[in-house]
């Protein structure tokens, strides 16, 4: 019974084997359409490369992004940083807020063409947290 099986499994991966060779054999496209498509490709490479070179220098169009402190008010836990910093990402253009319950301070990174620092400090404000720049 065990032999049975054996010289199944062998005459099934003799046929995988051939199917495999023959498939590898119909697929190969001849050398001069290889080549012909590697070149063009390698074309189109070199081409996405150069454009995507000029394109991206050219993003001294876009407003440079901004620091800036507050001052916030009304910070008396530990959990009050966490909600100020949540207020404060969701203003668009934000990119990197830190806040310091110590010094009752955020100091906040954000794209100077998507927002402003009175967006900022309408979005304290209106989660209670009064602030406003500081000097």
């Amino acid at each position: 019974m065990l032999d049975q099986v054996g010289e199944q499994i062998r005459k099934s991966r003799a046929r995988r084997r051939d199917v495999v060779c023959r498939r590898c054999n119909r697929v190969q496209p001849p050398l001069a359409v290889a080549h012909f498509m590697m070149e063009r490709s390698m074309t189109r490479f070199s081409t996405l490369l150069a454009l995507g070179v000029l394109i991206i220098p050219s993003g001294g169009a876009t407003a440079a992004e901004r620091t800036v402190t507050l001052a916030v008010e009304n910070m008396y836990c530990e959990a009050c940083p966490y909600m100020v910093k949540k207020t404060i990402e969701k203003v668009s253009g934000v990119s990197k807020v830190t806040v310091s319950f110590k010094e009752k301070t955020a100091v906040v990174v954000f794209d100077n063409a998507r927002a402003e620092v009175k967006d900022l400090t309408n979005a304290t404000t209106s989660a209670g947290f009064p602030s406003k720049p500081k000097s």
